[in-house]
This record gives structure tokens, C-alpha cells and sequence, in this order.
């Protein structure tokens, strides 16, 4: 590995460190590095670099590949289908990283990884690392009309040294741009050189707080409010309020509508239609068409008309945003009508959520982010030591400012959902779903507000303790396509086939000791390498993919093998009664 200057050294010790990277060698270290840096703040969730880890040996070109569907990694043709189930149209971006530590910026490797890109699209023969990606990527593309605009492909070429738009490297990466455009398959083809500066840049951002900068000339402070420390009413100009929702990119920022109760519908959708209606032929009269949309902030600094907000969210106009966004370039006479709150108080933030929505026909489903059982989990995981201690991600990206924490130790919610349907549900053929669709199928068998939490903590306490001994190479990579089922086959081993109800101090208290064994560095080592015997008895000789491990009859045959070895193990100290 090339030397990497003190400020660049530092920061990547600190990834290593968060992420609990310590077993890659050092340029693998620098490539999930350097994938973290680009990706993570493209996407509404927390980002684990072993997603979009291309893998060693498989191509001389590409070391991280991501490709986002409006705002959400997806790594399947089985996530897409029921995104598309949605309706809503579709936004994609690949995203493409090169990384190397030689500190040097080559014209010929430059050019490699750009071809390689081009051949990935191209060919049809790709190495098995990617094979997946090139599954999912001709189902992207074979959708037409129902993406919003051509893929935008993303190159990221990086390395610690200085990058000085050296003429002859800007002529290879003019080239490169050409063809992959000759291709007719982007709205945008992008090639990024990231030198050491700008990789500093990028890993800062990828950890400090959403932060906007607009002016709000027309408004009103409103009266003292209990709880609330700020609080304006007003309209804002369209080019004042794309501040909000774009990024330093021009991206629309998708995590700022995670507290909002409905994603966006799609444009087709009438009443979108009707608002895309208004903007381009009374867009004058917005103010006083609709219904505009309100921004509650932890934070802001307010100097005159200069507002600046700090994590903040909108909580209800996600559709009128979304639309805005669409039209951006329409926005002249728009102006906007926008309240914005400022509070620390999360109770008074869900209020104003209700409240704004009131009038709308959700779902329950839609809702559930919001419901206090989520808080009472982000609480009950918090109660925990160091070394037991995971952090709930209730609220979208909620620990990304926050330095000390571990990102490798953050559970999505997402994550949640699909270990507890996994481990205690019986459902891991389900988890390679959409969450979002994952959970409306498992309805209220999960999330009830009689549920104890002990169940909830120790499905993710196994997911942790799998992802880990993944890492360490302990569980073969092999094993990835039916990850899910590992974890099944742990509490089957572990606990048992009958389960108590979810609400009963009986279940509480085997949840708790079952989380207690996983921690157990030895007899979770034990356990999961039994489980993954388990789960490769019961393939009969099938290999491992994702298609298989959708078989309801490959869950059954787990069960069943889970129950033999738990019958042959019972001298093991991590058996329960």
C-alpha cells in the first residue's frame, strides 16, 4: 500500500475502527474506505461496504459497485420486483468505484476501468462476483417506461494523491465519458477523479448532520410554544426551497422524507399529476393550490432572512417535494407555502406528523416508523453495556454525526425486520423482499405494542454476531445467499421449536438468555458454524443462491435438520431448556 498523508492515515484508522475492519488487509481497508466515502451519502439508510464489495480477482477494474433505486440500495431482481410493485416510477444511479493506493493517477488504468464499466453494461460474460448486479441490471433496463429517466452511471476513480486536471488525464476521461454516452443507455454518464482532498471532503460528509443553507423572506414567527424553540410560517421561492431538498450534487435528498407517512407515489399518480398540472400552468397561484409542506428541525440558526437547519425532516408534502423536484426547472414564478418547526422534543415531532396528516387516508403500515413501540426499542437497546450494546436506527441515518459509534453495531430498521421474521417468524425464504413489503406481508405478527423487546434485541443480536463471523471468515461467503436462514437455523438449534407468545414473561426471559449465549464469543462461534452444517445439510447438494433460499420447502427441510442437531447436542453449554 502507497503512504497515505496524516489526515488520510487518521480518518481511515477511524473507519476501520468503527467499522470493525480490522482483519482486511490494508488496501481492502482503503476500498471500503473509499466505497463508504461515495456511496453512503447517496442512500437513506446506512450503508455496509460489504453490499457493494465487488470482491478480489473478479474483474482488473472495479472494486465497489452500487446501484440505487430512488435512494435505496438494492442488490437483487426479487428487491426491484417489489419496488416496481409500487407504481411509482423509478430513479436509478450506478455507482462504479476504482481504488488505489499508489497515490498516483494513471491514464491507461483510468481508461481500464472505464472499459470495464462499458463491458459490464455490454457483455454478457461477466465475472461470477458481479453476475447478480448483471442480472438485476437487465431487468433494470428492460423496464422502459416505467423509469423516470435512463440510468445515470457514476464513475469514482480514487486514490490519496493530488488530482490537478492534468490536460492529458481530462482528454482520457473525456474519451472514456464518450463511449460509455455512445452506448444510448444514460441520461448521464459521470466520471470523478477523488484525490486525497477530495476523499477527506467526502468521508466527512458521509458522517455530519443534514445541513441547508436558503432565504426566507416572506414569513412569520409564530407564537411561544411549549417544547418548541423555533417556529415560521410563510412562502418560500421554488429556487429557495430546491435548497432544501437537493443536495450539493443536485440529487434529491431522499432521507429527508423518512418521517413523512407515505413515499412518494410516482408521477402518474393523480394527484401528483394535478400538483405537476398546477406548477406549469398557474404556478403563480401554487401558494394558494396547495397545501405546501412542513420541515420539522432539531436545530437551526435564523440571522435575519439567512436560515440554516440542521437534521431536519419533511413530515408531510413528500409528494408536493418530489414533484417540485421533478420540475425543477419550472419553479420561476412558483413560490412555496412552508411551516417550519424546530424541536428536540420527539414526542412533539410525532404530534405535528399526525397532526399534518390528519387529513390523509394512510395505511397502518405506513405509520409503523412512527408508532411508540419504535422508540420503546431505540430505548430498550440503549439500556445495554458497551460491549452488548446495538443502536437502533428508528429514524433514517439518526447515528451518522455521531462519531463513537460503531457503525458495524447499527441495526436498520429494515435489518430488523428481516432477522426477527428470520429467527422467531419462521420466514427467512421472505427476507430477501423490500422491507417495506416484508413487513405489510408479516402484518401484525411483529411490532405489536404488548410485544416484550428481549425477542426483538436478540434477532439482532444474531444478525450482528453472523455478520461478524462473516468478516473474520469464520462463515464462508458462501454461505451469503441463505444468510437468513442461518439465523433460523440458530434459534431452532438454540431454543427450540415452540415459542412462547411474544408478550409472555416465559419468551422474555428465553430471548434474554439466547442473546446472552450469542454474545458469548466462543459459544456463538460454535453454534453458528453447527448452524451452517445445518443449513448445507438441508440443501441436498442444491447450491446456494438466492432462488434457492426463496424455497419454502429449503425453510421446512432447515427446521427439520435444526431439530436433529439440537436433539445431538444437548451436552452443549449453549443449549436452553
Amino acid at each position: 500500500m502507497g503512504t497515505l498523508d496524516r489526515i488520510t492515515e487518521s480518518l481511515l484508522n477511524s473507519f476501520i475502527e468503527q467499522e470493525q475492519l480490522q482483519y482486511l488487509k490494508p488496501h481492502e481497508a482503503f476500498e471500503h474506505f473509499a466505497a463508504f466515502s461515495v456511496i453512503a451519502p447517496k442512500l437513506h439508510e446506512s450503508l455496509s461496504t460489504d453490499d457493494v464489495a465487488v470482491g478480489q480477482g473478479s474483474t482488473p477494474g472495479i472494486d465497489s459497485l452500487a446501484i440505487v433505486t430512488n435512494g435505496a440500495l438494492i442488490s437483487s431482481p426479487d428487491e426491484l420486483d417489489e419496488l416496481t410493485k409500487s407504481g411509482s416510477s423509478i430513479d436509478v444511479d450506478f455507482y462504479f468505484i476504482q481504488s488505489k493506493t499508489s497515490g498516483k493517477f494513471e491514464g491507461a488504468r483510468m481508461a481500464d476501468f472505464a472499459d470495464e464499466v462499458r463491458s459490464f453494461f455490454q457483455s454478457n460474460d461477466v465475472h461470477a462476483s458481479l453476475q447478480e448486479a448483471k442480472e438485476l441490471t437487465t431487468k433494470l433496463l428492460s423496464l422502459g417506461m416505467r423509469l423516470k429517466r435512463n440510468p445515470t452511471c457514476h464513475m469514482y476513480y480514487v486514490t490519496p494523491g493530488r488530482w490537478s486536471d492534468d490536460p492529458f488525464l481530462q482528454k482520457k476521461i473525456a474519451t472514456s465519458v464518450e463511449r460509455l454516452e455512445d452506448t444510448n443507455m444514460f441520461s448521464k454518464v459521470i466520471f470523478t477523479p477523488v484525490g486525497a482532498n477530495q476523499l477527506q471532503d467526502m468521508y466527512r460528509a458521509a458522517h455530519s448532520k443534514t445541513e441547508v443553507n436558503f432565504t426566507f423572506s416572506s414569513k412569520v414567527t409564530l407564537p411561544r410554544i411549549e417544547g418548541v424553540q423555533q417556529s415560521y410560517i410563510g412562502v418560500l421561492p421554488g429556487s429557495q426551497f430546491l435548497q432544501i431538498i437537493r443536495d450539493v450534487d443536485g440529487d434529491l435528498r431522499r432521507g429527508i422524507f423518512e418521517d413523512n407517512v407515505r413515499d412518494f407515489q410516482g408521477s402518474n399518480n393523480t394527484v401528483n399529476a394535478k400538483i405537476r398540472t398546477s406548477i406549469e400552468n398557474s404556478g403563480d397561484r401554487f401558494s394558494v393550490l396547495n397545501n405546501g409542506v412542513t420541515i420539522v428541525a432539531k436545530a437551526a440558526t435564523v440571522l435575519g432572512d439567512d436560515f440554516t437547519l440542521e437534521d431536519f425532516q419533511i413530515v408531510n408534502g413528500c409528494q408536493t417535494s418530489n414533484v417540485l423536484f421533478e420540475a425543477r426547472d419550472s419553479l420561476a414564478s412558483v413560490t412555496i407555502p412552508v411551516r417550519i418547526i424546530v424541536t428536540q422534543d420527539d414526542s412533539i415531532a410525532t404530534q405535528i406528523t399526525d397532526a399534518t396528516n390528519s387529513q390523509s387516508q394512510v395505511k397502518t403500515e405506513d405509520l409503523y416508523s412512527l408508532l411508540q413501540f419504535q422508540r420503546k426499542l431505540e430505548a430498550f437497546f440503549a439500556t445495554y453495556s458497551e460491549a452488548e450494546r446495538l443502536y437502533y436506527e428508528r429514524r433514517s441515518q439518526q447515528y451518522r454525526a455521531i462519531s463513537n459509534t460503531p457503525r458495524s453495531r447499527v441495526v436498520t430498521r429494515a435489518q430488523l425486520v428481516k432477522s426477527f421474521a428470520s429467527v422467531f417468524l419462521d420466514e427467512p425464504n421472505r427476507a430477501s423482499r423490500y422491507y417495506s413489503t416484508l413487513y405489510s406481508v408479516l402484518g401484525d405478527r411483529l411490532f405489536n405494542d404488548d410485544h416484550e423487546l428481549e425477542s426483538y434485541y436478540s434477532a439482532a443480536v444474531a444478525l450482528f454476531r453472523s455478520e461478524a463471523l462473516f468478516r473474520s471468515g469464520v462463515l464462508k461467503n458462501e454461505l451469503k445467499p441463505v444468510r437468513y436462514h442461518l439465523l433460523q437455523a440458530v434459534r431452532h438449534l438454540v431454543v427450540g421449536s415452540k415459542l412462547e407468545p411474544f408478550n409472555s414473561a416465559a419468551q422474555k426471559k428465553t430471548a434474554a438468555a439466547f442473546a446472552a449465549l450469542l454474545w458469548n464469543p466462543d459459544h456463538s462461534e460454535s453454534i453458528f458454524k453447527t448452524a451452517a452444517k445445518i443449513v448445507i445439510d438441508a440443501s441436498d447438494g442444491n447450491e446456494l443462491t438466492r432462488d434457492f433460499s426463496k424455497l419454502a420447502t429449503f425453510t421446512k427441510r432447515v427446521a427439520e435438520e435444526a431439530a436433529t442437531a439440537r436433539a445431538l447436542s444437548k451436552s452443549k453449554p449453549w443449549i436452553l431448556p
